[in-house]
């Protein structure tokens, strides 16, 4: 063996916080994000989302939709939209055992029924200015019944 190599360990490594983890591994929503810095609740959402736990990532991003900070406020807009988009795609079925089915019927309602968007509106005080390119584009992706309520133009 090279000097400079060590050997293999012979017990496995304890997960590091970077460690991915599958969408079977249970996750749990950590109550200490009620007192957590904004980009700490982005970020465990983020890492929910990208593990396909879209309850959890809808969850945990939520409280920053209305943060007084505009940058956390947009960027959680953003991801809680996709979230929105990737989670509601399950089939009714899914969607109910996933996300229970009265989170699972609320969502699919709202979304329906445009009022994600009348809750971004809200959120910026009815200034559509203050939408960022970014949160427009993840409104724009989304499936044509997610846009604007059906209703096809910010208007």
């Amino acid at each position: 063996m090279p000097p400079d190599s060590t050997p293999p360990s012979s017990s496995p490594s304890p997960p590091s916080s970077s460690t991915t983890r599958s969408p079977s591994t249970p996750m749990h929503l950590s109550s200490d994000l009620s007192n957590a810095s904004p980009h700490t609740v982005y970020k465990r959402s983020s890492e929910y989302f990208l593990t396909k736990h879209f309850p959890e990532a809808a969850a945990a991003i939520a409280p920053l939709l209305k943060s007084q900070e505009r940058k956390w406020q947009q960027r959680a807009w953003g991801l809680y939209i996709v979230t929105l988009d990737h989670g509601l795609k399950l089939s009714d079925q899914q969607g109910k055992r996933i996300w229970g089915q009265e989170v699972w019927e609320g969502h699919v309602m709202r979304v329906r029924e445009g009022r994600i968007w009348d809750e971004l509106l809200r959120a910026v005080d009815g200034d559509r200015s203050e939408i960022e390119t970014d949160v427009l584009i993840a409104m724009y992706i989304a499936p044509p019944w997610f846009q604007y309520g059906g209703r096809g133009s910010f208007d």
